[in-house]
This record gives structure tokens, C-alpha cells and sequence, in this order.
């Protein structure tokens, strides 16, 4: 700032130079003026009358996840759970995940619809009775839960197994209890387990009970909340955790109930189009267990209406009644299959919803499949089995490592359990990976690689007495580091090892220059896919899509932000419905995914319910005639999802069912250009089918400048009409934002469907000071000297300034107009007087200078 003592009122100055002007401003009115840009200075956020700018409609979700801001990709968001967002326009809940059943001991009344409980005053405590179906050690249950309003640390939950007393919860069992931070805060509801201090052996036939209690602190503003079944019966209530009575409308709280998690991973595999899995012992020492997804043998009788078999297909013992109620049954009679949909069973007699064309005779084959229920085939004799089996032609073979003998299966109706095996018994009967082919020359053969000696080899195709008979092996690379998988496409066999990529061509492998040499690891190849012309593989935590000699890293990492911490790990198994890519994330001790990716984004189509729930195989079981679905290991069990019949999208299959719960979170939105405008967010405007009906929102969460992408979320409201909710934010003076919907409905058969989400509001353009200036002659100075200076050098000084893009800096005796740096506009010269001999003339400057 001057000095009162200057003769001058402003300074001027430039850094490329060392000169600089002190002025005096002329006397009277207008000498000087502090004004602003004249520009709009208001850039609104809107459906309507789009700006250039603007960017802030979402009308699609096809971007894919990781997309940190929303000016990068207006069909992107950054992150979701148990959403669908393939279907282009849309995002909606996703389709529901169940479990599969007979893998393990467990039992449940998991409905497809779930309403919600609040755990206070008169219903803080909540029962639900039920009678164990199988004598067993049980290990944990797990609930349908959410906190509800402000966390407060004190409110715990309290989760108890007991007896039967009277109906009522008896003796105490076992008791877990759980804290608000156990959840994330007022947000999406959690599976959660409650595992208690070692097993509980519950006795078949018998009656108990669970209880779930809030804190007595719980209120209308802070309590628990547990999915319930409206139309179960099997609840009771409690205001004290003692005595409890029928609620005035039941229902029933929901609940699962296991035995100990299994460490485990599956390996699927097709016989006769059918599906079947082998497991894995994490331990690698624990025999294999076999299983056949519902069931399948040979009639023995049956009319239009009916199937019988005596035999029982593949098990031991009939079903129990009507648990495959709703499955699809096939049978082949004449050469022709014929299909219907079990409506009942008992014994050995199934029953058909409508009649068939023909009667099933003895001696047909049939399929039961489309069911969550799941057979297991014993006295198979495998040890362990240490990749996926491998189907050529009638036989099965499951590679068992460089020293145990490949086992062969076969199917023999005669035999128990419908099937046959035995061990290879030829020369050096050993695979660790197993591959069928067909080979121009020697017709449908099976590939196999073994690590003791680094190489593969191929056997031709042979009846299932024949032993195989593997040609020459062709040495793979180097020897230190082993072979992680094989596929192939079309002629080629392709061998996947731990430092790269090879083809086996002319009885000679070929290492592939694929870039992934300088990065060994265990995981590089060993899950891998072929869809069409492309080839996808493995490699650290990302995936490597080939074409011809292309190679590209196709990962998350590398085209938008990956996952988050918690929650990357390898894609340990591949697979493709149709020719959308599929990948089961394992993530260990994190939360696991399966994510699909579609050519233009990644999707999470499910993530796993816990930490350490391990997703370690992805697999498509197409369903003649039944919605195709997509099997999941989860946690050493199956889950799946049903895909829309004959249809591309879910909301085109009036049959499909969905997640009670979504969530979907935006990326950024900061305008782009404009992202350092302050803003002010109005309101944020959501088009929704489905809404307009109890229990059934959309709650609004937003983020702003900091916190955007982290834990931290402010509640707006929650939205309950349709086609059009808006919620009011009211968000003051930002930068940018974040928005997150959660979609809830109670109904499985109705989602939440959004297709558009528009924010309003304005954005503010920087204020830019004018400072319009009057200087007389005379009242020019060289600053510094004190120099009383001629108006035609400041002219021309100014003039050259104005040129060219300098940054002047003013300093001033008036606070008002000192430390700016400021744009100098053409100076205008006003003579009044003009030069006489030996003097100069007069005039006066205007001068408009703009703040940078």
C-alpha cells in the first residue's frame, strides 16, 4: 500500500520491466468508479434451458462404476450395491440373490419381500420362533437389519437363541451382541452375523426361538430396525426383552441359521447340458465333495400328468415332498424332449402343472433343473481335485495334481446315484489343469498340464472303460515358474503360467509377448475366458482382454477408479452370459464382487454380503424353457440370480424379482469448466416408477466439497412419489457435490425404478472488480523519482500493456484499490491542449483497468 506521503494517488507496474507509473486522479465527479464484469454472473443447474456448462443430467447408468466426475462420462457414477445398471436408461434394484440349498446344513424363512420392524418401546425386543429341521451343530444366524437416525454409541443389539417355553422365548442358548458401528451408520441394511462362542446343537423336530433387542434408550429418532415377512405368522413382541405377546398384526421376523462356514471353492462343469460342481478344500487335503444341481435319471413309469422313478434319479432316498415344487423337469422320449414344470412330488412321483404331448415311459431319460436345490453324489472316490473337470463326449474327467490319478465319471442309471467312476490307469495318468479341444486332424480331444514337468499334452477321445493315452509332452517355458490354467479357442490351446502367456502351435509352445513378464504372480492366468474374438485373462488385480496380437489392460485401475480398499482382489474365475463378460472378484478377508463388463463400463452385479465371504467361481446355468441363471460361490456355499426370460432386460420379464434395497452414488458434480464456481444446490429432481405406495422410497443422501467420495453423508429427505419426487437441499455456497439414493421396496416383484435424476440450482461466476480511472496531465509521476512524466509515455506504456497479455500489478493509498493485479484495457486520450514549443500538451487519460 503507498505512503500518505506519496505525491501520487496509484502505482502501476510490470513485471517485465523495471519501470513503473504513479498517477493522480483528475478532480470531480467520475475521476474514479469501482464497479463489476457486466457478464451474466449466474450459471443455473436445470432440465430446462440448458447452458453451455452445464452438466448435470443423469438420464443412464451403461458408464459403469469408478467414474470419479460426472463431467468425464454423463452416463458414469462412482459406486452401487445390489443395483442394476446395464439396462441403458435405467437403474433400478438389482435382481435377488438366493441361496442354494443341500450344500450345507442350514435353514431360513427368507422371503423374496421384506418390510421393516422398528425395534422400540413396545416392540423393542422381537421373536421368531422355528423348528430345526435336521439334528446339527448350528454356528451362527444371520438377520436383515438397519439403524435408524443419529448413532448413539450406547444402543447396542442383542441377538439370543433359546428354547421353547410355553410358545414363548425360553432358556437362554447363546447370546451375541452387536453396536451401531457394526452398521454404517443411518444407511443401506446389512446381512448380519451373529456368531456365537462355539456350536449349539439344536435336535430335529424341536422348537426354538431367537430374539433381537435394542438398547432401552432406543426411541422413534434412534433405534434398530429387522426385515420381516408381512405374511408370516411366527413373531412375537416385547417392550422389556421378558415377556413377550402376538403383535396386533404378525408377521415374521427373518432369519438364517448355519453350521460352520466350509473353506472352500467350486469348480463347475456340464454332463448332458446339466450342472454340476466340485468342491476345493481350502486345505488341500480334504477330499472333494460332488454335487448335481437338482436331479436327473430315468423314468421307470409316468402318464401326461405324471414322471415316476423308482430309482430316484440321483440320490439314495425320494425328496423331500414339494421342495422341487416349480422346478423344470425335461424328459426325452422318441428322440424329442418334452418339458414341464413340477407342480408337486412325493415318493417317486412328480407332478406336472399341465399335461405333456406325450406320457414318459420307462426306461426315458429325465432332468430336473431350474431349482436352488442342489444333490450330492457320493462314492466317487476323488481326493482332491485341483481344477475345473473337464466333459468330452459322454465322460467327465477331474484332474487331481502331478502324483494322484485323473478320476473319470460316466452316467450309469443302473448304478446308485445314477452315475459311474474310476480312476485312470494308463501311463503317467496325472493333470493339474484339464482342457477339451477338437483337433482337425485327431477330432475332439482333452488337453492337460502338469507343473512337475511344465508342459501339456493331449489325448484323443476314447470310451469311458479306455484308459487315455496323452501324446509327447511340449515343454512350456521356463520351468520356474508353473502353468496357472489353459483354454482355447477354436485350434488353439492357450497356457496361461505365472510370468506371461504362451500358444502351443505345431507340437511347439510359444511365449506371447504380452507385457506381463515383469510382473509374476500365483494369480496371472489363472482364471481366463473366451467370448467371440476376444480372449480375457487374470493379471494382479486387473484383467488383460486380448485380440489378435493386441493386448489391453482392461482393468478397473486403468479405465476409471478401481475398487475401493476392502474390497479389490484377483478375478478368480470367468465367465460370459451371452457375450457379457462376467468376473468373480475375490477380495480374501475384504468383500468380494462379481462385476460384468460390458465394452463400455464396469458393473457390480453382486457383492457379497460379508467380509472373508469369499467369491471364488461365477458360473451361467442355462435353463431350457426357465430363466437362465447365474450361480455364485459365496463363503464355501452357492447363491444365484435368475435372468429375465427371453428377454434383455429385467423390467421386460413381469416375473422377475429384486434386491429389497439399492444403492446408487453419483460421481462428482462440479460443472466441469465451472467446477470452481461457488454454488448453491436448490433442489435434486428424480423421475421413479413404483414409488406411491407404503414402504416403498428413495432416501437422498449429498456429500459436498471434501467429503465427496468418503464416508461422511448428510440425510436429505426421502422421496415417496411417483413419476416425478423432488428433494428439497437447500446445499449454500459449494463447490461440488455428490448425491446417494437408496431405493427401497417391500414388494420383491416391483423396483424402484430411476430414470432421470436432474440437480437445479445456479452456480456463481467469479466477481471481477472494474476500476474505471480519469488521470489529468500533470499528475503523472516515474515512480520512484518523483519525476513528473509526459501523458504520451504513459499513453504508449499502456498501449503496450493493453497489447499483450502483462499482469499490472495497482497499489493505492485507498485500501479500495491497492494489491490487485489487474487487465489494462485501451486507455483513451482526451487533449484539450495542445503542445506548445518546449512544453507538453495537455490531456486527460480514461483508463479501465480489470481485476484479474
Amino acid at each position: 500500500m503507498l505512503k500518505p506521503t506519496d505525491p501520487f494517488d496509484i502505482k502501476l507496474s510490470s513485471g517485465r520491466e523495471t519501470r513503473a507509473y504513479g498517477i493522480v486522479l483528475d478532480e470531480g465527479a467520475g475521476a474514479l468508479s469501482i464497479g463489476a464484469t457486466a457478464a451474466d454472473d449466474s450459471v443455473y443447474i436445470r432440465n430446462v434451458g440448458k447452458r453451455p456448462g452445464d452438466f448435470d443430467e443423469q438420464r443412464g447408468w451403461k458408464g459403469g462404476r469408478g467414474v470419479e466426475k460426472f463431467n468425464d462420462n454423463d452416463e458414469g457414477f462412482w459406486d452401487s450395491l445390489n443395483a442394476w445398471t446395464l439396462t441403458k436408461g435405467h437403474v433400478h434394484n438389482g435382481i435377488l440373490q438366493e441361496f442354494g440349498k443341500g450344500l450345507r446344513t442350514a435353514q431360513d424363512n427368507l422371503s423374496d419381500s421384506k418390510s421393516w420392524k422398528a425395534m422400540y418401546s413396545g416392540t423393542r425386543s422381537i421373536s421368531v420362533s422355528f423348528t430345526a429341521d435336521t439334528t446339527a451343530d448350528y454356528d451362527k444366524a444371520y438377520m436383515w437389519v438397519r439403524w435408524a437416525g443419529s448413532s448413539v454409541a450406547t444402543n447396542a443389539l442383542t441377538f439370543k437363541l433359546h428354547s421353547d417355553s410355553s410358545g414363548s422365548p425360553g432358556t437362554v442358548l447363546q447370546t451375541v451382541t452387536k453396536a451401531v458401528t457394526d452398521v454404517d451408520g443411518d444407511a443401506p441394511s446389512v446381512f448380519m452375523e451373529f456368531d456365537w462362542s462355539g456350536t449349539q446343537n439344536l435336535v430335529s423336530g424341536t422348537t426354538y426361538h431367537i430374539t433381537l433387542t435394542g438398547a432401552t434408550s432406543s426411541t422413534k429418532d434412534t433405534h434398530w430396525e429387522v426385515a420381516a415377512d408381512a405374511d408370516g405368522t411366527s413373531s412375537k413382541i416385547s417392550s422389556d426383552a421378558s415377556t413377550y405377546t402376538s403383535p396386533a398384526v404378525s408377521f415374521s421376523a427373518l432369519y438364517r441359521i448355519t453350521d460352520a462356514d466350509t473353506a472352500r471353492r467350486f469348480f463347475p462343469f456340464f454332463l448332458d447340458n446339466h450342472l454340476y460342481v466340485v468342491d476345493q478344500k481350502d486345505d488341500g487335503t480334504t477330499a472333494s465333495q460332488l454335487y448335481i444341481n437338482g436331479d436327473k435319471g430315468q423314468a421307470t413309469g409316468g402318464s401326461t400328468t405324471t414322471l415316476i422313478d423308482t430309482n430316484f434319479g440321483c440320490r439314495t432316498s425320494a425328496w423331500s415332498d414339494n421342495v422341487l415344487a416349480g422346478a423344470t423337469l425335461k424328459f426325452k422320449k422318441n428322440n424329442r424332449w418334452y418339458y414341464a414344470t413340477i407342480a408337486s412330488h412325493t415318493g417317486s412321483t412328480y407332478t406336472f402343472s399341465s399335461a405333456t404331448a406325450v406320457a414318459p415311459a420307462s426306461g426315458n431319460p429325465y432332468h430336473i433343473y431350474s431349482t436352488k436345490y442342489w444333490t450330492e453324489i457320493t462314492g466317487h472316490g476323488l481326493g482332491v481335485v485341483t481344477g475345473e473337470p473337464a466333459t468330452l463326449g459322454e465322460n467327465v474327467y477331474f484332474p487331481q495334481g502331478d502324483s494322484t490319478a485323473i478320476r473319470c465319471m460316466a452316467n450309469d442309471f443302473t448304478a446308485s446315484q445314477a452315475h459311474k467312476f474310476r480312476a485312470e490307469a494308463g501311463t503317467n495318468p496325472y493333470a493339474t489343469f484339464l482342457k477339451t479341444s477338437y483337433d482337425k486332424s485327431d477330432g475332439a480331444i482333452v488337453w492337460r498340464a502338469n507343473n512337475d514337468s511344465v508342459s501339456v499334452s493331449y489325448a484323443k477321445y476314447v470310451a469311458y472303460a479306455t484308459n487315455l493315452t496323452f501324446n509327447m509332452a511340449i515343454t512350456c517355458g521356463d520351468k520356474a515358474y508353473p502353468i496357472t490354467g489353459v483354454n482355447e479357442q477354436p485350434g488353439q490351446l492357450y497356457v496361461y503360467k505365472e510370468n506371461g502367456v504362451g500358444a502351443v502351435a505345431g507340437g511347439q509352445f510359444v511365449n506371447l509377448q504380452s507385457g506381463n513378464e515383469d510382473t509374476p504372480d500365483e494369480s496371472n492366468g489363472s482364471a481366463s475366458l473366451v467370448v467371440e474374438k476376444f480372449m480375457f485373462y487374470s493379471w494382479l488385480h486387473s484383467v488383460v482382454r486380448v485380440y489378435g496380437s493386441s493386448f489391453d489392460d482392461i482393468g478397473q485401475d486403468y479405465r476409471s477408479q478401481g475398487l475401493p480398499d476392502g474390497r479389490e482382489g484377483e478375478a478368480a474365475f470367468m465367465d460370459a452370459y451371452i457375450i457379457l463378460p462376467l468376473f468373480a472378484v475375490d477380495a480374501g478377508s475384504g468383500i468380494s464382487s462379481v462385476l460384468a463388463f460390458d465394452g463400455i463400463g464396469w458393473h457390480e452385479v453382486i457383492r457379497g454380503y460379508g467380509a472373508g465371504k469369499r467369491i471364488r467361481m461365477v458360473k451361467v446355468q442355462p435353463n431350457p424353457n426357465a430363466r437362465n441363471r447365474i450361480w455364485f460361490e459365496i463363503g464355501g456355499e452357492l447363491m444365484f440370480i435368475d435372468m429375465p426370460l427371453k428377454k434383455s432386460s429385467p423390467l421386460l420379464d413381469s416375473g422377475m424379482k429384486y434386491q429389497h434395497e439399492a444403492v446408487i452414488e453419483s460421481a462428482i458434480i462440479d460443472m466441469g469448466a465451472a467446477s470452481d464456481m461457488p454454488k448453491f444446490i436448490k433442489s435434486l429432481s428424480v423421475t421413479v416408477k413404483n414409488l406411491s405406495a407404503e414402504g416403498r422410497s428413495v432416501r437422498i443422501d449429498y456429500q459436498t466439497d471434501k467429503d465427496c467420495h468418503t464416508t461422511t453423508w448428510t440425510n436429505a429427505t426421502d422421496l415417496f412419489e411417483s413419476p416425478e419426487s423432488t428433494a428439497k437441499l437447500n446445499i449454500n455456497n459449494i463447490r461440488r457435490f455428490v448425491y446417494r439414493m437408496i431405493l427401497t421396496t417391500n414388494s420383491a416383484t416391483l423396483p424402484i425404478d430411476i430414470e432421470g435424476v436432474v440437480p437445479n440450482g445456479y452456480a456463481r461466476t467469479p466477481l471481477k472488480q472494474v476500476f474505471s480511472l480519469r488521470i489529468k496531465s500533470g499528475g503523472i509521476y516515474a515512480s520512484g523519482t518523483q519525476t513528473k512524466m509526459s501523458t504520451n509515455k504513459l499513453w504508449k506504456w499502456l498501449m503496450d500493456n493493453a497489447r499483450f497479455p502483462y499482469a499490472v500489478r495497482m497499489e493505492s493509498k485507498y485500501e479500495e484499490l491497492d494489491g490487485y493485479y489487474v487487465i489494462v484495457h485501451p486507455p483513451r486520450n482526451h487533449p484539450y491542449q495542445p503542445p506548445r514549443p518546449g512544453q507538453s500538451g495537455e490531456s486527460v487519460l480514461s483508463l479501465v483497468l480489470e481485476e484479474i
